[in-house]
């Protein structure tokens, strides 16, 4: 059994695939398990067999070479911020399609098992929404709710800035604005394809007067859902947790999983451990004793479970 601790993952895991590359022999095994992510919101635990890409980018606009007075300039000075909304809103439509030129081309199309899998899913949209505190959930039409996390990929605004934003107000005429950006891809979408297209886009619909900066680019996994070792780690969850898990073809959230895949061959598979309210990335992250103390039979199991398969 090996334990590799990645410290980087939450900046995209820079130095990961030169440490794999050095250090095959050293990693190399027959499957690996990642204890990350929260188990279903209903409290049934999970097991997830695949995970979408991220193209994380910074779109920068510059027009003037400083701010200026928006009322002796108003009307004739562009505006950075200005651009950077009509700019932003050539790449979504109201429908939450992104219209990038052949964004949607290479997508892979579900399987059986996969449809099948996603009936099965737990669905309360209801409950959701009043955990969250909202009265209408904004997915892209005709989509059902998990196809839509697991299948679809997305085009998000993580933050803007630009001109004056600090407490009473400042009438000028923003120079620069910033927006940071998270694109989801699916399997079978290639970041580096993406960014490119992404590219032509900005440069398309700014004339040249946005600059985009590469971040991350994180290529999508899955492994499929009639896998070998899925069965016993299936095993394992159920006697840890005392409940059979809710297959997830795909889940959401990103890690650098295609660096095992393509360096080693190992396919892994994302055991969550976490509570459903466990608040990642948010104030107050937390752990149930509950779920750790499950977290712990599971894995235990999951040593008798797959050291009991003959190769």
């Amino acid at each position: 059994m090996k334990f590799l601790i990645d410290g980087e993952e939450e900046i995209g895991s820079p130095h990961l695939e030169e440490f794999i590359r050095k250090h095959k022999q050293l990693i190399e095994a027959d499957v690996g398990l990642v204890a990350d992510a929260a188990i279903h919101f209903t409290g049934q635990p999970c097991l997830i067999f695949g995970r979408r890409g991220m193209l994380k980018v910074e779109i920068g606009v510059r027009l003037a070479n400083r701010d200026l007075h928006s009322g002796l300039f108003g009307g004739v000075v562009p505006n950075a911020a200005w651009k950077m909304v009509q700019l932003l809103n050539t790449c979504v439509d109201k429908h939450k399609r992104v219209l990038i030129d052949g964004f949607y081309d290479d997508i892979a199309p579900l399987s059986s098992l996969e449809q099948e899998a996603l009936k099965k899913i737990p669905v309360h949209e209801d409950a959701i929404m009043a955990n969250w505190g909202l009265q209408t959930l904004d997915k892209e039409q005709g989509v059902p709710f998990y196809e839509n996390i697991m299948f679809r990929p997305t085009f998000n605004i993580n933050g803007l800035t630009g001109g004056y934003t600090g407490s009473g107000s400042q009438p000028i005429i923003p120079c620069c604005a910033t927006a940071k950006i998270d694109i989801r891809l699916v399997p079978n979408q290639n970041p580096n394809d993406i960014y490119q297209k992404l590219l032509d886009h900005m440069k398309h619909h700014s004339f040249g007067a946005a600059e985009v900066e590469l971040i991350t680019a994180i290529k999508p996994t899955k492994i499929p859902l009639d896998h070998p070792y899925a069965q016993p780690i299936i095993r394992a969850i159920t006697k840890g947790f005392e409940e059979p898990p809710v297959l997830i073809p795909v889940c959401g959230g990103t890690d650098p999983d295609y660096l095992f895949m393509e360096n080693l061959g190992i396919q892994r598979f994302l055991v969550p451990f976490g509570n459903p309210d466990e608040n990642s990335h948010a104030p107050n992250e937390n752990l149930s004793i509950d779920c750790f103390i499950k977290g712990i039979r599971t894995i235990v199991a999951c040593l008798y479970e797959l050291a009991a398969i003959k190769k």
